[in-house]
């Protein structure tokens, strides 16, 4: 990644890339492809970040994959990390988001990848596996039918939901660090929603049979009612 002063001088950073010199920063394929940064950007961020203090939590999330500041400090210390033992803090450290890329191509997702929705995409994750999807990491020549040899990648950003998906797209989401506890408490909650209801359902079953005899009260009082007169009547 380069690091620019003028925004500018991105359109001399690759020769192959047809941008036209007067098209916006973020609009040109170094800056889209994430190989030329600017401080034109750092202004916007710190600017955003005064309004907002959550978002340079988020910038750090995406940043570094979910690091924490301790951890950034001993990295910059150049101090070696070492493997132990896994404690209640430990394990309480590592229940945080992170940021991974799924690719289409193969896995729970090669369904959606081939002519498959967006918003499908989204829905299925966030409900199946407790992933948030915000973006597509996708190849530049990826409309074309002939296979290309051209490895450039650009963001898509909050596609809508009718966006199609391509086999080699990657997509951008927050995930929990172990996506497998965060399965089994969907399915927990899942299951304790189903039992309330079934057990709401068993508790107004066993109430019908209470409401259905009501009606056979007043008859038996009847005819308690009728053998008494019949009884006064002979006395």
């Amino acid at each position: 990644m380069l690091f620019l002063v003028n925004d500018t001088n991105v359109q001399f950073l690759d020769q192959d890339d047809d941008d036209d010199p007067d098209t916006e920063l973020y609009l040109t394929q170094p800056f889209a492809c994430g190989t030329a940064f600017a401080v034109s950007v750092l202004d916007s961020l710190m600017s955003a970040t005064y309004f907002n203090d959550n978002i340079l939590t988020l910038i750090r999330t995406l940043v570094t994959g979910g690091a924490t500041p301790e951890l950034e400090a001993l990295i910059a210390e150049e101090n070696a990390l070492r493997g132990g033992y896994s404690t209640p803090q430990t394990l309480a450290n590592r229940d945080r988001c992170r940021v991974a890329q799924l690719a289409l191509l193969d896995g729970p997702f090669a369904d959606l990848g081939d002519g498959g929705c967006y918003g499908d995409l989204f829905c299925k994750a966030l409900k199946t596996y407790n992933m948030l999807c915000f973006g597509i990491y996708r190849l530049r020549d990826a409309h074309l039918s002939a296979p290309s040899q051209c490895t450039k990648r650009y963001v898509i950003t909050n596609p809508p939901y009718e966006f199609e998906l391509v086999p080699t797209d990657l997509i951008f989401c927050l995930m929990q660090f172990d996506h497998n506890a965060g399965q089994s408490r969907a399915s927990l909650s899942h299951s304790s929603h189903s039992s309330q209801s079934s057990s709401k359902k068993s508790s107004s079953v066993h109430s019908i049979p209470s409401t259905a005899n009501r009606p056979n009260r007043p008859k038996s009082r009847e005819s308690r009612d009728k053998q008494k007169y019949v009884q006064e009547e002979r006395l």
